[in-house]
């Protein structure tokens, strides 16, 4: 599972969109759809706001075996 699907499971489970996230980091919500679609990377700091927003720990994200197992690895965080 990528970073972004990571992402998205989370937003999933709390019941949280796109747009209020984005809002809540100061980011568009188009370049949030953005950087969760692969089509952008996301910057160290704003990893670190979804990851705050989110109450997740950015450890979470460290790839897990069955990650490196299925070729993923973590281009779009930077």
């Amino acid at each position: 599972m990528t970073p972004s699907q990571r992402i998205k499971k989370y937003l999933k489970e709390r019941g949280v969109t796109q747009a209020s996230v984005a809002r809540r980091i100061g980011m568009s919500e188009s370049k949030l759809s953005l950087s969760l679609s692969g089509k952008r990377g996301l910057t160290l700091n704003e990893f670190e706001k979804i990851c705050r927003v989110l109450e997740v720990s950015p450890n979470t994200f460290v790839a897990a075996k069955e990650d490196l197992k299925e070729g993923h690895y973590y281009e779009n965080v930077s």
